[in-house]
């Protein structure tokens, strides 16, 4: 038996080491439990091999049952077979989208070219008929060329099979959408393509996949201006020629999160729960992988509350000579003054009274009037610092020239509009001036009349961000607003959402609200937290430096942590008894005769030989020691450690030189 050199040793010990470190226990493999896992593996090993160690046998166990129906899929024992063919033999392409800019930044064309059956044909072509200044998520609106006026805006539309097309949206169903052309900056397409791309592409396929939830997209491919979509349709079988059959099964269950797609964040938090206290679930390995920045992920978005007020809601009294009645469904009268006659006397006098209110909900008053006032003999009513009204005309005795005594005890209805006053939330300060002469009073009617909806809505920012931005050791790698890549590659993209519509509905309320942006999803790079391996790398150095072995034992020197320092022992092992195996998989260099007869536009190559006869070079992985040669071969090398690098690397220079003193000609030969 060949004996293991020091390198070796040193690399079980090191990885015997690390496996310490990582479980805290010394492990050690006796004899027998050495032997029977080595008989297990060469058995394994062997199974392996009868079923997959040549092309035929690949071929035969794996590649025919995956694309044929005919051919089942077996377990590596043969004892159970099952149907392993996959629903298309491969994945194919069904979708290409092909964008030209205008002069105007405009896209002038788009063409769309679909394979709805995966037969490798496109059966369905649609070129968008008018030019595209700007694009959606699930669309694109098209205004006058270069500007941003007479815009109309399009959703994508499909029918069952597949086929797209454009159709006006009436109902501002459009989302996540940005201008493209030369009114909001120059050269967006350009700069932006495949941003672009994708999104034009992606509501292509958004609304292929509303029509028909069976298809799925694989793989996506984007080239200068032309995306291509490849997948499969997963509501068709395939026959046994291959081809897609007519029968359709029942759709799979993540198809149900199309129609519904804010479910899908409730399963992955629940797939998430559900995995997070296992320890071994992949969601824990990969999580819990270190790197040198960690990819953090945020959200930012809007939060709607919408809540039915009544009327005792609106205007609450803070204090003063006045009061707020109620004069019934939606109407509030705010009442200045003391309501009563002749409480004043005086000669050319000025009596005032404040009353103070608060607006709580503006945004429900539909109008405010003076309705009615009464004194005796001049008036003025002030609301917010400022002069609101004043009567019976605009003289104010002894401030202004005037009678002071009018001998009148006036009641009027001015109808006064004061809404104005009344649009600001807060407290509002109001007050009625009166000049009276002799005997005399004051008092006014504000009739506030509010709205038929009672709803009000608030919108609050719900930061998830804010944590991540206030770090310095943080930078945004990508934002999207609204679906639209404002950041990417760190980078801004110039490109910004337009402002959308929403409907929103809670209870007995319900209001379209229009926002500049509902939510931003943001990719910030962080710097990892440091590890500190010194120790590690201390006692494995150590372990390492120190090993001796001799025949039947090793032995090294450990250093083991301890307050204060470092402590030094001794250690051994017995060595095991390991079989031994060879440096490299032993392979054999053969040729194999061959007639050489091809043809060229210059003729054939029997007229620049002189002999026909050449030879393929073969190299073969030996079986149990053996060259497997095939008829007619011949033996250059047999069973051996082969290295072959020299020739291949003169082979690929000769390669090279020809290469490069090769001439192109269309063959004709020409006269000096």
């Amino acid at each position: 038996m060949r004996m293991r050199s020091k390198r070796w040793w040193t690399g079980i010990v090191a990885a015997s080491f690390a496996l310490a470190l990582q479980t805290g226990v010394a492990c050690g493999d006796e004899a027998e439990s050495m032997a029977e896992g080595r008989g297990s593996g060469q058995a394994a090993g062997q199974m392996i091999r009868s079923k997959f160690g040549s092309k035929d046998l690949l071929r035969q166990n794996i590649l025919n049952p995956a694309t044929s129906s005919g051919t089942p899929l077996r377990t590596l024992d043969d004892d159970t077979a099952f149907p392993g063919q996959m629903l298309f033999p491969s994945s194919k392409k069904f979708l290409e989208a092909f964008m030209q800019p205008g002069p105007t930044g405009d896209l002038a064309t788009v063409i769309i070219g679909a394979d709805l059956d995966f037969d490798g044909t496109t059966d369905y072509s649609y070129q968008v008929p008018f030019p595209v200044s700007g694009v959606c998520g699930n669309g694109v609106i098209s205004c006058t060329p270069g500007t941003w006026s007479d815009c109309r805006r399009y959703i994508w539309q499909a029918d069952p099979e597949g086929r797209i097309c454009l159709q006006e949206d009436f109902y501002n169903r459009t989302g996540g959408c940005y201008c493209i052309n030369s009114d909001c900056g120059s050269n967006l397409v350009w700069s932006n393509a495949k941003v672009v791309l994708q999104d034009l592409g992606g509501g292509i396929v958004g609304a292929m996949q509303q029509a028909n939830s069976g298809f799925t997209v694989s793989d996506v491919n984007v080239e200068d201006t032309t995306i291509a979509y490849y997948g499969q349709d997963t509501t068709r079988t395939t026959g046994p020629d291959g081809t897609p059959s007519a029968a359709s099964p029942v759709p799979p269950a993540q198809a149900a999160y199309l129609s519904a797609p804010l479910e899908i964040r409730d399963a992955a938090q629940n797939t998430v729960a559900a995995q997070s206290g296992d320890a071994k679930s992949l969601y824990s390995l990969v999580s819990g992988m270190g790197t040198g920045q960690q990819r953090n992920q945020c959200e930012i978005h809007k939060q709607v509350v919408i809540e039915e007020k009544t009327i005792h809601d609106v205007i609450t009294p803070l204090g003063g000579t006045g009061s707020v009645q109620y004069c019934g469904p939606g109407c509030i009268d705010v009442v200045l003054g003391r309501i009563g006659d002749n409480y004043w006397s005086g000669n050319c006098t000025i009596f005032e009274r404040d009353f103070r209110f608060y607006i709580h909900f503006p945004e429900l008053i539909k109008s405010a009037t003076i309705i009615r006032a009464k004194w005796d003999d001049y008036m003025q009513v002030w609301i917010g610092g400022e002069k609101a009204w004043s009567g019976p005309n605009d003289n104010f005795p002894p401030e202004t020239g005037g009678a002071c005594e009018l001998n009148t005890n006036w009641n009027r209805n001015p109808n006064k509009d004061v809404t104005g006053y009344f649009r600001k939330h807060g407290e509002v300060q109001a007050k009625i001036r009166v000049s009276v002469t002799d005997k005399g009073e004051g008092f006014a009617f504000i009739r506030v009349r509010l709205k038929d909806n009672l709803c009000v809505s608030s919108i609050t920012i719900l930061d998830g961000c804010d944590a991540l931005a206030s770090r310095s050791d943080c930078t945004l790698q990508e934002e999207k607003v609204d679906g639209v890549y404002t950041y990417r590659n760190a980078n801004p993209t110039s490109l910004a959402p337009l402002p959308s519509m929403r409907s929103i509905h809670q209870g007995n309320c319900s209001e379209d609200l229009l926002q500049d942006w509902w939510g931003k999803q943001r990719v910030y790079l962080c710097d990892a937290p440091a590890y500190d391996f010194s120790d590690a790398k201390t006692r494995f150095g150590q372990v390492v430096g120190s090993l001796h072995e001799d025949g039947t034992s090793a032995c090294y020197q450990d250093a083991l942590k301890v307050p204060g320092g470092w402590a030094s022992t001794s250690e051994s092992f017995d060595r095991m008894s390991l079989p031994v195996h060879d440096e490299c998989e032993k392979a054999c260099k053969t040729r194999k005769p061959r007639l050489d007869s091809q043809v060229v536009l210059a003729g054939h190559s029997e007229q620049f030989q002189t002999d026909t006869a050449s030879y393929d070079i073969v190299y073969h992985t030996c079986v149990d020691g053996r060259c497997p040669v095939e008829p007619g071969e011949e033996i250059l090398k047999d069973c051996q450690c082969l290295n072959e690098f020299a020739e291949a690397a003169s082979i690929i220079q000769m390669l090279r030189l020809a290469g490069q003193d090769t001439i192109c000609s269309d063959g004709i030969p020409k006269t000096p």
